[in-house]
């Protein structure tokens, strides 16, 4: 690998390291985001169809009730008309069958029965004050003036006979001549829709309201248990559109016209009746365990981003020192390879475990070739090295590994980049081991020696020259060293002094061949 290369490799590194954290970082962001909207919109959906269940409950139980008194109030109506056709009403035998209806409808304050004049002349159950009358109650001049007004509800009002607050439900008796003889009606206290409304479990701020066109009759929650708001006529703009239109049913999201509480509405009518059903969840209940999730997610996130940022950062600084420690490495190393570049050695690094050879510059001078050229691998060496050199090499390389030599040292040849051979001198040493003494890295030198092999190829040449003129020579020929000691005789010489070669090589010449000194 170039030096070059190497020395970027690291950056681009912490470039990916930090990189990779962003997008982890945002996956996960993105995930939680994910799963709060989605668990917002989930909250929401719940409460939607929560509500609108509720309400088709509710409108069944109020149809019901409904139904079930203005059977009532057709057969008194009925009952009235025989009994007029045959001959007058009679007090008892009214009261009687006023009594029979009455024990139907314990819910219910009573069944009265008005005359013409609006005094309520027939009553049983609960009826405090008698003779009351009621000739101004809107709901008694409808009945008055429409002879097809059919079931007429009244608006909430203050019973002047039950003296609470109620509503009355009502139907038209006619004379026999078809002309107006008053109504009949049952009148139902407001607390007993409360009643109906508490056993529905809403949460701490939901409600429940029971309108007409534009009023509201009754209205429950846990803060109004008794109804305080009865008679509001204060609904919220979508309310008052809804109340106008009429539509059958209708889910939408306001703040409460009443108590300024922001909740999520299912609107429903009730039955074909003139009544409206309003089911609310405040948005503080329905999101409630939305919002605990919320920030239990908020701050596994947060721990996540955080440990992950520290993560990246430990890595940061490990790769910082790492890429400092390289840094001097590779300054060390190239001040080393100057020195051995001046000094005419190849520097090679060699991590075993990758199998990672770092040539120095010096190689460039030794073989030729330019680093580019050189495969960071123990393969690109062998295949420097001349065949029949290679098991020298090996050779001396496994004693040195094994620790039966200190160091690597041999003598080789390698091709030159020009396909010459020149002659190597190669040292080397385990710089690094494991814990089982094992090499994991070693470092080496090599060094042109060719001028050293030639001169002692020339040197042996010239030897064996010598050699040859001296055991060829006619003339007796001798050598001494400054000790006196032989060191070369030829054979002539021998054949002389009649000594042979061992005798006299490493001999003083003095006690060898002289009578005296």
């Amino acid at each position: 690998m170039p030096a070059s290369a190497a020395r970027h490799k690291p950056h681009d590194l912490i470039r990916y390291l930090w990189l990779g954290t962003l997008l982890v970082d945002f996956f996960v962001v993105g995930m939680a985001v994910s799963e709060i909207v989605g668990g917002r919109q989930h909250a929401v959906e719940q409460a939607t169809v929560l509500t609108e269940n509720y309400a088709k409950i509710l409108e069944e139980n109020l149809v019901g009730f409904i139904s079930k008194i203005d059977n009532t109030l057709k057969s008194t109506a009925e009952e009235i008309a025989r009994e007029t056709k045959a001959g007058g009403v009679r007090r008892q035998e009214l009261e009687t069958f006023l009594a029979q209806q009455d024990a139907h409808l314990p819910e219910a304050l009573g069944v009265r029965v008005v005359d013409a004049d609006g005094v309520i002349r027939y009553a049983v159950n609960d009826l405090k004050v008698r003779n009351v009358s009621i000739a101004d109650r809107p709901q008694f001049i409808r009945l008055k003036q429409d002879a097809q007004a059919g079931l007429v509800i009244s608006k909430p009002v203050f019973g002047r006979a039950a003296l609470k607050q109620m509503i009355t439900l009502g139907r038209r008796l006619d004379a026999a001549d078809g002309s107006f003889a008053g109504d009949v009606h049952v009148a139902v206290a407001v607390e007993r829709f409360i009643d109906i409304f508490s056993h529905v479990d809403l949460g701490s701020s939901g409600n429940i309201g029971l309108w007409d066109s534009d009023t509201l009759i009754a209205r429950f929650s846990r803060e109004d248990r008794l109804g305080a708001t009865t008679g509001s006529t204060t609904p919220s703009a979508q309310l008052r559109e809804f109340l106008r239109t009429q539509p059958r049913q209708a889910i939408y999201r306001a703040r409460s016209g009443v108590d300024g509480v922001a909740r999520i509405y299912h609107f429903r009518r009730v039955g074909e009746y003139p009544l409206y059903l309003l089911v609310g969840l405040a948005d503080e209940d329905v999101l409630a365990e939305w919002r605990q999730d919320t920030l239990r997610a908020v701050s596994l996130t947060a721990l996540f981003l955080l440990a992950t940022s520290v993560f990246a950062w430990l890595v940061f600084k490990g790769w910082r020192q790492q890429e400092r420690a390289e840094s001097a490495l590779q300054e060390s190393r190239a001040r080393l390879d100057l020195s051995l570049r001046g000094a005419d050695l190849a520097l090679a690094d060699w991590d075993v475990a990758s199998d990672t050879v770092v040539f120095g510059r010096g190689w460039e001078k030794l073989l030729g070739y330019s680093l580019d050229e050189l495969p960071q691998h123990s393969s690109t060496i062998v295949g420097l090295i001349l065949p029949e050199d290679l098991p020298a090499a090996r050779g001396a390389l496994i004693r040195h590994l094994k620790g039966e030599q200190p160091s690597l040292q041999v003598e080789l040849r390698m091709r030159h980049k020009d396909g010459r051979a020149i002659w190597v001198l190669a040292r080397g040493m385990a710089v690094e081991r494991d814990s089982s003494g094992r090499a994991t890295r070693l470092a080496g030198t090599g060094m042109d020696i060719s001028a050293r092999k030639l001169a002692e190829e020339q040197i042996a040449r010239l030897s064996q020259w010598n050699e040859l003129l001296l055991n060829s020579a006619g003339d007796g020929i001798y050598g001494v060293d400054r000790e006196g000691r032989c060191i070369f005789i030829n054979p002539t010489a021998l054949n002389m002094l009649g000594f042979n070669k061992s005798e006299l090589l490493g001999g003083n010449q003095h006690s060898l061949f002289h009578h005296h000194h």
